[in-house]
């Protein structure tokens, strides 16, 4: 078990640790000569599908649009009606403006985010929808508008997510203080990203094969993620990083679902020792309201490798809400 623990948090880091390496000298923390920013508290684009009776609105994890649930939504008409946002910044949008700051403690991007998701459930005046956050920032955005907004939100499914970042081997998320991460992110990472190369940034990105178990379909999800401008997603990274739901999950008063997909690799006992350890990331030994589902066989784009699965399970959980 410990080495398994061992081979989960190592994954989890691969990313980080391939940015681990000399910068170069580039400035990462104001956007690049010519780039059209939008007023903070802004979406990038709301993509509206569906007449359903059922209001779902689909968040994307970085750094995708809207684009990556267009095939449930038009397979789920029928079923929901569907408010697939792009974050500002991702997909081709115009990126929030920089401001001037010592370092990312305080999430002023990621909150503007959820306050134009809380905007959106008003202006559109949805029937608390039920909001499903996919891996990394979806995961947060969507976990936050249940905590923040239970009286507006049905319920919350988190697909492919976790409810922090793992940063060191040596510690894992629920035992790292506030404090202790956020001197983590600004001594270690923080002065890295700032510098970081385009090549050396693309080379920290999870490789294609983690977004799904289609080479080709793995390919073009990470030429999107790889086209985004490497201020932009290092804002929302470092920003993220500095961030633990784990403390508040408690605290979670509508109903939760956490889909969690089984890479390939891991087969029989390997696959039944993942599921051991990752359940109880979520449900804190019972202290948190959250089903967790598995979808083996499958990349991060749960809704791509599974499409059957994911549709039964999320169906499942939302047709037996109260």
């Amino acid at each position: 078990m410990r080495h398994l623990l061992r081979i989960v948090a190592f994954s989890l880091l691969l990313p980080l640790a391939a940015f681990a390496q000399a910068p170069d000298a580039f400035n990462n923390f104001a956007h690049l000569p010519g780039t059209e920013t939008q007023p903070l508290g802004q979406l990038g684009h709301v993509e509206q599908r569906g007449q359903g009776p059922i209001d779902v609105i689909l968040i994307p994890g970085a750094a995708f649009g809207w684009q990556v649930f267009e095939a449930f939504m038009d397979e789920h008409r029928a079923y929901f009606t569907m408010y697939a946002v792009t974050l500002p910044g991702y997909g081709g949008t115009p990126p929030p403006p920089m401001s001037p700051r010592e370092d990312f403690t305080e999430p002023i991007w990621l909150d503007a985010v959820d306050e134009a998701l809380a905007r959106l459930i008003e202006e559109e005046g949805l029937e608390q929808p039920v909001v499903v956050g996919h891996h990394l920032q979806g995961t947060y955005h969507a976990l936050q508008l249940g905590l923040k907004y239970p009286d507006r939100v049905r319920a919350v499914v988190t697909v492919a997510g976790e409810p922090s970042r793992v940063l060191t081997r040596q510690s894992r998320r629920a035992t790292m203080t506030p404090e202790a991460r956020a001197e983590n992110v600004r001594t270690q990472w923080q002065p890295f990203f700032e510098t970081v190369s385009v090549e050396r940034w693309k080379q920290g990105q999870y490789a294609a094969g983690f977004y799904s178990t289609d080479s080709l379909r793995g390919q073009i999800l990470w030429d999107e993620a790889a086209a985004v401008p490497v201020p932009t997603q290092v804002h929302y990274f470092l920003e993220y990083m500095n961030q633990d739901v784990t403390p508040t999950l408690p605290n979670l008063s509508v109903p939760a679902l956490a889909i969690l997909p089984i890479s390939p690799r891991l087969q029989g006992s390997r696959s039944e020792a993942f599921r051991r350890v990752a359940t109880p990331v979520w449900t804190q030994d019972g202290a948190v309201p959250i089903r967790v589902a598995f979808v083996p066989n499958s990349g991060a784009f749960v809704m791509h490798d599974q499409p059957g699965l994911f549709h039964t399970l999320l169906c499942d959980f939302i047709y037996t809400l109260d």
